[in-house]
């Protein structure tokens, strides 16, 4: 009897050896298994996390333009009227390549600064142009040639508020002023001013000086509330601009730019870039460093029919349209099949016409 109790008893203990030498870890074939169902995974949420991102920077992109537009409608209420597209001592269409007869050439963007909270930037460049008597891509001691001796130093900087993340570089300046053969880096902009729909006139004036366009923004413009006479909520007041070569967007084909591939191009918040000799067909300052223009005609939302127009127009990288606001501060989104009658009505403050925002969506 007591062995039986001892033969029992030591039972379990040799199941329990016997089932611990026979154990194993993961086969080749199963780790493969497991490694191929982690990959599967990982690419079916790739995409779900890339559209998250995404969607973020959109936002991101549209509350930029609700800020700028309520910059604009405050520095309405402190001046009675919306920026000048830029300033110019000498307007005439065919200025001066010199920097003396394109002062100061600062953009509506640099003078809502302090309705953007940077007023420190605003000052730093009023102290450096000796407050708005210079070019700001000259130096304060004078003009070499016919290029500028130095670049306004605060203007290499990136504005968060103007940029919005969707577009390549974001939060990184361009190198895009040529200086003395040096290509200084320079804050850019996404977003663009509404100068019309004139193309023939898209500086906003004629020979005279009398502005022929009908958008919210030209050089030395100082548009009043009472000036947009086809609703505030009916007009564009600023749309954003690309500076990703190439958009997402399916309904831009190469065809759309003149039959090349757009190369949308980007403003600077400072202000327009001075012209040199060997820029060729227009002296002064390159306007749609700042301005943008569209109409039936000619430039279309993210795309124009010419080569050298993709700078002209407004555009973004968000697939299939862009963000755009109204005079009355809202945000809408613009399709780029929109009507282009729609669309030009809509960048016209005083043809007549009144036309829904709910149509170019």
């Amino acid at each position: 009897m007591v062995q039986g109790r001892i033969s029992l008893g030591l039972m379990p203990q040799r199941r329990m050896s016997r089932n611990l030498g026979t154990s194993r870890g993961f086969t080749l074939v199963e780790l493969l298994v497991v490694i191929g169902i982690i990959g599967l995974l990982v690419g079916l949420l790739l995409p779900a996390v890339q559209s998250a991102r995404e969607s973020a920077r959109r936002t991101e992109c549209q509350s930029n333009l609700k800020q700028i537009s309520l910059a604009l409608l405050n520095y309405v209420d402190t001046k009675g009227a919306f920026p000048p597209s830029y300033t110019d001592n000498n307007p005439a269409i065919n200025s001066s390549f010199a920097a003396s007869d394109n002062l100061p050439a600062l953009a509506w963007s640099f003078y809502i600064m302090p309705h953007i909270e940077n007023l420190g930037i605003f000052d730093s460049v009023m102290t450096q142009t000796s407050n708005a008597t210079t070019n700001w891509q000259t130096s304060l001691t004078g003009w070499s040639q016919t290029v500028p001796a130095s670049t306004v130093s605060v203007a290499q900087r990136s504005i968060k508020t103007y940029e919005c993340p969707s577009n390549e570089k974001y939060m990184r300046p361009i190198e895009s002023v040529p200086v003395s053969g040096t290509n200084y880096p320079v804050g850019k902009i996404n977003y663009g001013a509404n100068c019309g729909t004139d193309v023939t006139r898209f500086d906003g004036r004629n020979i005279g000086g009398t502005a022929v366009t009908g958008g919210i923004f030209y050089v030395n413009s100082s548009i009043k509330i009472k000036d947009i006479v086809d609703g505030m909520s009916k007009t564009v007041l600023v749309a954003e601009r690309s500076s990703t070569p190439q958009g997402p967007t399916p309904n831009v084909s190469v065809g759309d730019c003149g039959g090349v591939a757009c190369n949308w191009r980007l403003g600077f918040w400072i202000g327009p870039r001075l012209k040199t000799v060997s820029e060729g067909w227009h002296s002064g300052v390159n306007t749609p460093d700042i301005e943008t223009y569209g109409n039936s005609g000619g430039f279309f939302p993210s795309r124009a029919p010419w080569n050298w127009g993709a700078d002209w127009v407004n555009a973004s990288p968000h697939a299939d349209g862009l963000f755009f606001s109204s005079c009355d501060g809202s945000v809408s989104w613009l399709r780029n099949s929109v009507d282009l009658n729609v669309y030009q009505r809509l960048r016209d403050r005083r043809d007549g016409v009144e036309v829904s925002v709910s149509a170019a969506q």
